[in-house]
This record gives C-alpha cells, structure tokens and sequence, in this order.
C-alpha cells in the first residue's frame, strides 16, 4: 500500500483540500449521503451546487465549500471539497477513489441494528489511514431507531483511538464538529509540510 498521506491542490493563492466520506450503508438513503446533504444545507450559499456523476450505476455525490472563515490560512483562501459514494453502491472501488487524494477522511457507519458487519468490513479500510495518522473522524448518525451504541460499535470496529462524534440524523447537529476536526487536522498537516500535491492526473479509474 503506499504511503498514506494527505493531499491537497496548492495553488499561489487557494488550497483546496478533499474531505472523502466513506459509509458501510448500501441502502439508499445511506449515512454518507445523509451527511453531506445536511452539511451541504448548513454551508448555505457558500457552497456550490450539490451534484453527482455516475461511474457504471454507481454514483458520487459532492459539493464544494468556500469557507472564508479559514481564508488565508497559511497565506491561501481555503475550499473544500465534500464527496462521497451515497447510495446504493456495486464497487468498492467508488466508495474507496474519494480517498485517493483525500485531506480527511470521515467515517459514517451505520449504527442500526442489522448492519454491524458492513461497518466491520468496511472499517478494515479504515484501520490504515488510523494507523497512519491520516486526519479522519469517525462519526455515527442517530434516528431514533433500534441501533447500536457508538461505544460498542467502535470496539468491535477496531478503531478505538479514532476522534468519535455522535450527530443527529435527521437535523445534522453534530456533524460540523466531525468536519471541523478532520479539516483542523489536515491544515495541521499542510503547515507541517506533510501533505503531497493532488494532480488529476495521478488519480486511479473509476470503474470502466
């Protein structure tokens, strides 16, 4: 596996960092599409369009954010950039190429009962990028429903010393706090001088 280290698109006057949100859900309304739905409406006007684009039936949903509340940071306005595979999902491999040059990661694994193995399967990915110490939350949205709590759920998941942030589900509440970590952390890593340049060219294909 190589090195995994953040990315970023450094440019004279902009950085524009990724944040990727990997999920464990299939269903349709899955917690990755969830959260950046509920994030894309408390960005407001600063953000862009939330859109998708297709790769062989699967999708990915994203948005980009302006946050002129981090502007010059380090000298560079700041932009986000919010994806994730939402939805019903056939290939891992879309789940897992918004992490390819990722500043952050934010996993959301469903906490409903019933859907403990897709989260322990999909957290085995997960592990590295902790082990890396690659800027990542893990972040468990709640309905109300018959679920699982986030402290069982991250034992079984082997992901202990990650940064846990519970959210609402329906309101979103929580979920800015996952968000403002992992970009916290990632800017970290670019004033250390620990994240490589994202080039489109180096990306890996999505499925034919």
């Amino acid at each position: 596996m190589p090195e995994l280290r953040p990315h970023a698109w450094i440019r004279p006057d902009s950085l524009r960092l990724q944040i990727a949100f990997l999920s464990s859900c299939d269903s349709k309304r899955c917690p990755a599409h969830d959260a950046l739905v509920r994030l894309h409406e408390e960005a407001g006007p600063d953000a862009t369009a939330l859109s998708s684009f297709a790769a062989e039936g699967d999708r990915l949903l994203h948005f980009d954010w302006r946050r002129a509340d981090l502007d010059r940071s380090h000298g560079r306005a700041v932009h986000l950039t919010l994806i994730g595979a939402a939805g019903p999902t056939y290939h891992q491999a879309t789940r897992l190429w918004p992490l390819a040059q990722a500043a952050g990661l934010i996993f959301v694994p469903s906490p409903r009962e019933g859907y403990e193995d897709y989260g322990e399967e999909q957290a085995k990915h997960v592990l590295p990028y902790l082990e890396a110490g690659f800027p990542m939350a893990v972040t468990y949205l709640r309905s109300g429903g018959p679920e699982r709590e986030p402290d069982e759920l991250t034992e079984r998941f082997g992901l202990r010393r990650a940064a846990i942030f519970v959210a609402r589900r329906g309101t979103g509440v929580g979920l800015r706090a996952a968000l403002e970590h992992v970009v916290a952390r990632a800017l970290l890593a670019y004033g250390e001088g620990r994240v490589r340049h994202a080039s489109l060219g180096d990306l890996p294909r999505l499925p034919p």
